[in-house]
């Protein structure tokens, strides 16, 4: 079948709801049982993630809507329209700015076109500076350093040895409730619908403009109140990102362009819009570059869908907010590369990654990267186009087990459990062809407070990952994971996909033929304390290894629920409970709290896989500096108080 439409995805999704809904009395369940409202209340939660977690089976309604419509409109603006509809809990405004407070001659002397645009840009500038400024003036300086250091974002100066403790932890998220973020939020808003609305004018006035247009007038260096505007033109430069250290508008008509440098961070309190309309752009740092908005708003936009763009970045990049929202919009293949905290995070703000048409690109981020909302956080990665590879979290060891690596990429949402709560994750990716991979807490995955989802919306794609996956949600948290197309391999080890676990949902839908899904544990199940699993396999002769579907559990007095839906015809599942090939119509009881509604699927009792084969990270000897001697640690804290015992 064709892969279907985003608005035909989105109700499709509502029309599996349904079919959930009706199956629930045979398990002895109503819509009204599976309410789950908040037992305790969570620092620094969002509404919207808050009614995901307390009704969720409408979730996947309302996070299919998400999807869809930034699907279909992605513009700087739908994202500025998203994040405050999100991120925003008490709306405020502020008063229009008419006119700029000074005015400049030096831009009377280039054509209208482009003076108007850099003038409504500067205006949206001056506008959003006063509510960005009100986001944070109530934290001390030191206040702030400490809120970095948390994040581990390396300051001038250590503030503390002690911020990784339990009560220095609790005190950065106690001075963060005096952060306004509705503030930032509406700030960030002002810039990117000016932005956006001047795109296409100055995009146009780069395209025809000859180097009779400005001559004698570029390069421009004009300071201004609001920071330095610089206009170049389409000659090919290299361009040391540190000379953009003080710009509030940089323009590049066009070339072949090479930015180097360290990039240091934009100065507190500043909104820095970067546009080149060159060809073959490259962007090479070891530091924050191309959409870093920490306390203040930076956007890099990379219009032209010519040339090659290749950006190499390090950590807190290509589109990350922390208290503040930075985001980097691409046209065009390219090779995306960054360490940590990049490609769409947010934390206390925004961070977006987009690339329009993206056809053969590659993206990689070390850990935290690809669409990550961490608390109070939005982080958005969409990618359109085909032939793409995805790489994500594949550096860090994991504690659990030796093939395992922490990712927290591709489409996450994470909460701090016990200190707050976290935010919204979203991956979208559209094309035939992708290949994705990642490890521990990716592709639409949820923890604590939080929500992630993934949707891969294409043919003869390949999504793989290690563990909690692909629509898991973990402590009290929400994960969804989507593929709408055929001939898509899924592979996954472990707790995944749709997977619920400790007061958890976990949702996985796929939509088209010849989808083949493999795991080896925990798919397709919910345990601890009325967790929840709903998966649906809609299609035509797909294969699916799924180990668990349609089982639940119960524990504490608490029964689990799982319901897994097969449409269509010739689809195989794996089951150990046949010795032969056997069609079912109906359902399967897998446990007293979950089955599978089966529509003439056959039971088999082998697929033909290929045995998987995970990487082994290589290994070294553990270095003996920095060791701790735990027990004289433990012994050394006797002498104190109960309460001081307890933190140490």
């Amino acid at each position: 079948m064709q892969s279907l439409p985003a608005e035909t995805i989105e109700k499709k999704i509502e029309s599996s709801v349904q079919k959930i809904q009706i199956a629930l009395p045979l398990l002895r369940f109503t819509s009204t049982d599976l309410l789950n409202p908040p037992r305790w209340e969570t620092p620094h939660s969002l509404p919207e993630i808050e009614n995901l977690l307390a009704d969720p089976v409408r979730g996947p309604v309302k996070v299919a809507g998400w999807n869809a419509s930034l699907a279909k409109d992605h513009s700087p603006q739908a994202l500025a329209a998203f994040m405050k509809k999100i991120l925003t809990v008490q709306p405020n405004s502020f008063d229009e700015v008419s006119a700029l407070d000074d005015r400049y001659p030096e831009l009377d002397k280039f054509p209208s076109e482009l003076k108007n645009s850099v003038t409504v840009i500067l205006q949206s500038i001056q506008k959003a500076s006063a509510p960005l400024k009100k986001s944070y003036q109530d934290l001390s300086l030191e206040e702030r350093r400490k809120i970095l250091e948390h994040f581990n974002f390396q300051t001038a100066e250590s503030v503390s040895d002690l911020l990784k403790t339990p009560r220095f932890r609790r005190e950065i998220f106690s001075s963060l409730k005096r952060f306004d973020q509705n503030s930032s939020v509406v700030a960030a808003g002002i810039v990117l619908n000016a932005v956006h609305e001047q795109l296409p004018a100055l995009q146009r006035f780069a395209l025809n403009a000859s180097s009779q247009t400005y001559k004698g007038l570029l390069p421009l260096r004009l300071k201004t109140a609001l920071g330095e505007v610089l206009i170049r033109g389409k000659n090919d430069e290299v361009i040391d990102l540190q000379s953009l250290y003080d710009a509030a508008l940089f323009l590049k008509l066009g070339g072949n362009n090479r930015y180097e440098g360290a990039a240091e961070r934009q100065p507190e309190g500043r909104i820095r819009i970067a546009i080149d309309f060159g060809e073959n752009i490259t962007i090479r740092s070891t530091g924050s570059a191309a959409g870093s908005g920490i306390f203040g708003i930076d956007l890099f936009y990379l219009p032209n869908i010519s040339g090659i763009k290749t950006i190499v970045t390090g950590s807190y990049s290509q589109g990350f907010g922390l208290c503040g929202v930075g985001g980097l919009f691409a046209n065009g293949q390219g090779t995306f590369r960054a360490r940590r905290h990049s490609q769409g995070v947010g934390i206390f703000g925004a961070g977006f990654f987009v690339n329009h048409d993206g056809t053969e690109s590659e993206y990689e981020t070390q850990l935290y990267g690809q669409g990550v909302g961490f608390t109070r956080g939005l982080g958005v990665f969409i990618h359109q186009g085909e032939r793409a590879k995805l790489s994500a979290g594949l550096v860090d060891p994991d504690p659990r087990e030796s093939l395992g690596t922490t990712s927290l990429s591709q489409g996450v949402g994470y909460g701090p459990r016990a200190y707050a709560g976290g935010g919204l994750g979203l991956c979208l990716l559209k094309g035939d062809g992708i290949q994705v991979e990642s490890s521990y807490f990716a592709q639409g995955a949820g923890y604590w407070h939080a929500a992630g989802s993934f949707l891969m919306d294409g043919s003869s794609c390949s999504v793989k990952a290690r563990r909690y996956d692909q629509g898991s949600g973990v402590h009290s948290a929400f994960g969804m994971f989507i593929l709408n197309g055929n001939d898509n391999k899924v592979l996954n080890w472990g707790v995944g996909p749709a997977f619920g676990w400790d007061s958890s949902s976990g949702w996985a839908f796929s939509l088209g033929d010849q989808n083949q899904f493999q795991t080896e544990w925990g798919a397709g199940s919910a345990s601890l304390g009325a967790s929840r699993s709903f998966s649906v396999f809609s299609g035509n002769r797909n294969r699916l290894d799924l180990p668990g579907l349609g089982s639940g559990q119960f524990i504490r007095d608490l029964s689990d629920l799982t319901i897994s839906l097969i449409e269509g015809s010739g689809n195989r599942l794996k089951s150990s409970q046949v010795k032969s090939p056997r069609v079912f119509s109906g359902t399967l009881y897998n446990s007293p709290w979950g089955m599978v509604i089966g529509d003439s699927t056959t039971l088999v009792t082998d697929l033909g896989f290929e045995k998987p084969t995970w990487q082994r990270l290589p290994t070294g000897d553990i270095p003996s500096e920095g060791q701790v001697n735990l027990e004289a640690a433990l012994n050394a804290t006797k002498s104190l108080g109960a309460k001081e015992r307890v933190e140490q």
